[in-house]
């Protein structure tokens, strides 16, 4: 199986989409509501990799199959789509807290491997979609000749 080397930069934007998802968690029921689940929001992943796959499993409940478009170029998978409100907005009441968030999601992955892009599966499934991408056959080792100089 390969191996992902370490990258600073990567855990620095894993960091940077943690701290972004705890401060909209603590701050969606201090607003008035429109501003702050009508933002981009970041639907959380799994990424799990076995010898012949990369499966990706991201979490978009309420969201339907129409609104989320996966697209594959190289090897970047992004994904995207949104959650619509439910509720009538005209109806008599009010919220006493707003917690679930609306609007568009955008989502970029970038893999080291080389992708087969006809071998690509999605499935949605209980507010769940899982994307199953084939990897390229390579040949593993190759052996190199030396010349003498």
């Amino acid at each position: 199986m390969e191996r992902m080397g370490w990258s600073p930069f990567r855990d620095l934007m894993t960091m940077q989409e943690q701290m972004n998802r705890l401060l909209q968690d603590t701050l969606s029921c201090f607003g008035t509501g429109v501003e702050l689940t009508q933002r981009t929001w970041t639907p959380p992943a799994d990424i799990y990799e076995t010898r012949e796959v990369i499966i990706l499993s991201v979490e978009l409940p309420g969201i339907d199959r129409q609104d989320i478009h996966v697209e594959l170029q190289g090897n970047t998978l992004t994904l995207r789509g949104e959650r619509r409100r439910t509720l009538d907005q005209t109806a008599e009441g009010h919220y006493h807290c707003r917690e679930r968030i609306y609007g568009p999601f955008y989502r970029s992955f970038t893999f080291s491997a080389p992708l087969d892009q006809a071998q690509v599966n999605a499935h949605y499934k209980d507010g769940v979609l899982e994307i199953v991408i084939s990897k390229e056959e390579t040949d593993s080792l190759r052996q190199i000749q030396i010349d003498l100089l």
